[in-house]
C-alpha cells in the first residue's frame, strides 16, 4: 500500500497505481495499491488533519529518488531549492500521481513543492535538508 496514493484527491483511483522508484533503471515502475479508499489509512487522516489545522501558506514535501524539484508554480521556493539542492526544476515528475500528497493539496489550492533527492544515503539526506532549516523558517514566519 502506498501512503502518497491514498489521499483524498480528487484523482484518487481505486486499485492499483504505479510509483517510479528510479530515474535512471531500465525497469524502474513498482505497481502499488491505493488503500480501501481516499483517506483510509491512519497516517494519511493525520497529516490531513494536520493540514487543515495549522493552514500553512506552503508545504515541502521530501522524497526520493527522482532527483528533481517539482513545483508547479516555478516559485521562488522551488528555484531556490533547485539551486540548493542543485537539481533540476520541473513542473512534473512525468508521470501520474493519482491520490498524491501533491494532487491532495492543489485540491486544496496549497501550494506544494515536492523535493525529490537522488538516491544518497539518509547522512546525506539530513545534510541537505539541514541546509534549508533558516530559509524554510524564515519563509514561514
Amino acid at each position: 500500500m502506498d501512503l502518497n496514493r491514498n489521499f483524498p484527491a480528487a484523482n484518487w483511483k481505486e486499485g492499483e497505481t504505479v510509483y517510479r522508484w528510479n530515474s535512471a533503471a531500465e525497469e524502474r515502475d513498482v505497481v502499488l495499491l491505493t488503500g480501501d479508499k481516499p483517506g483510509s489509512e491512519p497516517e494519511t487522516q493525520a497529516l490531513c488533519q494536520l493540514i487543515h489545522r495549522i493552514q500553512p501558506a506552503w508545504v515541502v514535501s521530501f522524497h526520493d529518488p527522482l532527483a528533481c524539484i517539482e513545483d508547479p508554480r516555478h516559485s521562488e521556493l522551488g528555484e531556490w531549492l533547485a539551486q540548493a539542492f542543485e537539481l533540476p526544476l520541473v513542473t512534473s515528475v512525468g508521470y501520474e500521481t493519482p491520490g498524491s500528497f501533491g494532487s491532495w493539496c492543489a485540491d486544496l489550492n496549497l501550494h506544494c513543492i515536492t523535493a525529490e533527492f537522488p538516491p544518497i544515503s539518509s547522512d546525506e539526506a539530513q545534510r541537505k535538508i539541514s541546509l534549508c532549516d533558516g530559509k524554510l523558517a524564515a519563509l514561514a514566519s
